[in-house]
């Protein structure tokens, strides 16, 4: 029965992923045109604004004694600010 149980989810996963691939590579026009308007917003403003909560250790975590913030989502908020604006430049909201 587990054999069988295997097999009928691999069936399954396999014509899921077919179906998904069934999709068209191109984008949207609207949603492309969304993005660079997006882009062009975060570059004339010069910041990148980015929400993450800091209570999750190792994700997103504010060291009590220190109050520095540190975690995976902080570290990709940087490298993406960074990546796109060229700089840093971090405020933290409260």
């Amino acid at each position: 029965m587990k054999r069988f149980s295997a097999f009928l989810l691999c069936i399954v996963m396999i014509v899921g992923l077919m179906v998904v691939g069934c999709g068209s590579n191109k984008p949207a026009q609207s949603a492309q045109g969304d993005v660079a308007a997006d882009m062009k917003a975060i570059k004339d403003r010069g910041v990148l604004k980015v929400g993450v909560k800091v209570d999750v250790p190792k994700f997103g975590f504010k060291d009590p004694q220190t109050n520095k913030i540190d975690g995976l989502e902080i570290d990709i908020a940087r490298a993406v600010a960074k990546k796109i604006l060229g700089r840093l430049n971090l405020s933290w909201l409260s």
